[in-house]
């Protein structure tokens, strides 16, 4: 064969190319609809102080999402965002609070939280204070300051932001309605706040099962929003600063989106 070849090119004759064997290369396949990347996963916060320790019966407060929103108008003219806040304690031990005296209208606090077998250890909480707080019409009330706030923020963006503080932060920790199963105790262990000028010492909770709330047409139970407009989201945030030891520090915030200002009078959802 390569002698005919060799005669063939002297000869001048054309010799046919001989095609060279194709290399094998597979066609994978994309996927019309590819799984994507998983998103980094939410770090949770570990439980808050002693209650990492299982053998202890820790509060866990769990806010829901702010209800009855409404718009008033105050005394000056200025447009309020009202709404109901509730507050639950799930968790399986109380929330319970002992406030001593430490001046004429305020009280340092501690923690009492029970063990499984029955005892209780007292936790210093050094930056909770109980206020001798008025409520007009109703007399002066010992709150747990910082129990509680009403935040407003900018929604439906790429980055939400800070826009304003309600004014109310003080709220009596109480048994106000049992939530049905969660299993807590059948009667109040935790009533109306007391209201003695003289008191030495406070106690006030939440018990396991049971739930804290305030209708939005309460004192101070708003937030400003003269002169906003646009997509925002009403937070409420159980226990802000932290204060309170919990078994689970995830779930203190939640949020209801609104659209502003008000159309004849009217909230609306966006």
């Amino acid at each position: 064969m390569v002698a005919l070849l060799a005669g063939a090119l002297m000869a001048g004759v054309a010799v046919p190319a001989i095609a060279a064997e194709p290399s094998y290369h597979p066609r994978i396949p994309t996927p019309t609809n590819p799984t994507p990347i998983p998103p980094e996963p939410v770090p949770v916060p570990p439980p808050s102080g002693p209650c990492g320790d299982v053998r202890l019966r820790c509060p866990d407060l769990v806010v829901l999402p702010p209800s009855d929103l409404r718009v008033v108008r105050g005394r000056n003219g200025h447009l309020r965002l009202s709404s109901r806040n509730r507050l639950i304690n799930r968790g399986t031990g109380p929330l319970v609070l002992r406030g001593r005296r430490e001046s004429e209208r305020t009280m340092t606090v501690s923690q009492r939280i029970y063990s499984q077998t029955g005892g209780h250890t007292e936790y210093p909480l050094p930056d909770a204070r109980f206020d001798f707080w008025a409520i007009p019409g109703q007399g002066s009330y010992w709150k747990l300051r910082d129990g509680l706030r009403f935040e407003l923020w900018t929604a439906g963006g790429p980055l939400e932001q800070f826009v304003k503080l309600g004014r109310k932060t003080r709220f009596c920790m109480r048994d106000l309605l049992e939530v049905p199963g969660l299993g807590g105790p059948r009667y109040r262990k935790f009533p109306g706040c007391n209201q003695s000028p003289r008191a030495r010492s406070v106690r006030m909770g939440i018990s396991s099962g049971w739930e804290e709330s305030y209708p939005a047409g309460y004192y101070e139970q708003y937030v400003g929003v003269r002169g906003l407009s646009g997509c925002f989201s009403l937070r409420h945030v159980a226990d802000p600063l932290g204060h309170v030891f919990e078994s689970d520090e995830s779930n203190n915030m939640a949020q209801t989106r609104v659209r502003l200002p008000p159309r004849r009078g009217r909230v609306r959802s966006c």
